[in-house]
């Protein structure tokens, strides 16, 4: 893997709160250098915030093109669109925008052409664009800490998908699949050895 830094910008789509948001950004930026030892700025803006001032956070409508009514969810691919309009307006204003992702936070339910389970998260495998939909994480409605931990595992494990990993069965790996969300919160927010070798070598 090239990456000994990156820029993630994170962009909320939908109704989100910003205090989850707050935490999620700190905890997920964290976590990206534990899990993989790349340095991360994460930020909601155009660009990174200047040292010590505290951002502003733009949360976006979600597009309404995205929805289909006859299955009652948002497009990934309308959303995929939606993320690479704010990554060409996002290379404009950063340093390295070779070293720029997109991380799509909605709280919308998503749907992939093809696939009928429940969807987590999406992403552009290989490519830039990530997404996690908080929608049906049902079990942490009365509980916003267990809500924002199965977004960052989620985030987590789309993430692997930019960096070229694939599902992987090894127990407790990030990059297990999640048919409900009780299979997120057996995730550890770690990849596995074979992950990590696959990552690395």
């Amino acid at each position: 893997m090239a990456y000994s830094k990156l820029n993630i910008r994170i962009v909320p789509v939908g109704n989100l709160d910003e205090e989850f948001l707050r935490g999620f950004k700190k905890e997920f930026q964290k976590l990206v250098y534990d899990a993989i030892g790349i340095k991360a700025i994460c930020f909601f803006g155009l660009h990174p915030p200047r040292e010590g001032s505290e951002e502003n956070i733009v949360i976006y409508k979600i597009p309404s093109t995205a929805y289909n009514p006859g299955v009652g969810k948002y497009s990934t691919n309308a959303l995929f669109l939606f993320g690479r309009q704010r990554m060409e307006e996002t290379s404009k204003t950063v340093k390295s925008p070779n070293l720029l992702k997109i991380l799509l936070l909605t709280d919308f339910d998503i749907y992939r052409e093809g696939y009928d389970g429940i969807l987590f998260g999406e992403a552009d495998k290989g490519g830039d664009i990530a997404m996690v939909s908080t929608a049906n994480m049902k079990d942490s409605q009365k509980n916003p800490s267990l809500k924002k931990d199965e977004a960052i595992k989620e985030a987590l494990h789309v993430f692997g998908y930019l960096f070229g990993l694939e599902a992987c069965n090894t127990p407790g790996c990030a990059m297990n699949s999640a048919k409900n969300v009780k299979d997120i919160d057996k995730r550890n927010k770690a990849y596995c050895k074979d992950c990590l070798d696959k990552l690395f070598y």
